[in-house]
């Protein structure tokens, strides 16, 4: 049983664009005049050019992006799960705080890559709007979806985890385009 509730609560269709969501640097122009550091890959973006970091409502992931993502760790356990909500909350649960670290590490990267502080300030500031709207916007997205019932838990659990993803490949993306390396995923 490989993410089960993803196609339930439809979290990896187009996102949901509400006020409630993040601008998440819509429209922000950087000039970069950092060359790319000796051994790394310049991907552009350097010797001042600019970009516009990427606006982060209009960026969506698949299911298949979700789920090459997740840990092998995670998916086991969802198929060994006792049909209970409990265990599967478990595996979500689980699987949350190793993409929580995934995030940090992402966001770590993208801020260290940008060329100036203003451009590291406004993303922080893109990231603590987003950690605030998260709830928010996955309630919203899966709101039509509740039933009233135990498994309402995964339905958001599986919303949080899918938005953490989205949020983390986004950074990365954002690490990329500020020219002095190549997207990553956890693997």
């Amino acid at each position: 049983m490989a993410l089960m509730t993803m196609s339930l609560i439809g979290c990896s269709q187009e996102p949901v664009k509400e006020k409630t969501q993040p601008a998440a640097g819509e429209g922000m122009t950087i000039s970069n005049p950092v060359q790319a550091p000796a051994g790394k890959p310049d991907l552009g973006g350097s010797s001042g050019t600019s970009f516009t970091l990427a606006d982060y409502r209009s960026f969506s992931v698949t299911e298949k992006q979700v789920s090459g993502e997740t840990s092998q760790v995670f998916k086991d356990c969802l198929d060994s799960a006792v049909t209970t909500t409990g265990a599967y909350a478990s595996c979500y649960y689980a699987e949350y705080e190793d993409q929580t670290s995934a995030l940090e590490e992402a966001l770590s990267e993208a801020i260290e890559r940008l060329p100036d502080a203003a451009s590291k300030n406004a993303l922080r500031r893109d990231q603590a709007a987003w950690l605030k709207n998260r709830e928010v916007y996955c309630e919203k997205k899966v709101e039509p979806f509740l039933e009233g019932g135990s498994i309402d838990i995964i339905t958001r659990q599986d919303c949080a985890l899918t938005e953490i993803v989205r949020r983390t490949l986004w950074l990365w993306e954002q690490a990329k385009r500020a020219g002095e390396g190549p997207a990553q995923s956890r693997g």
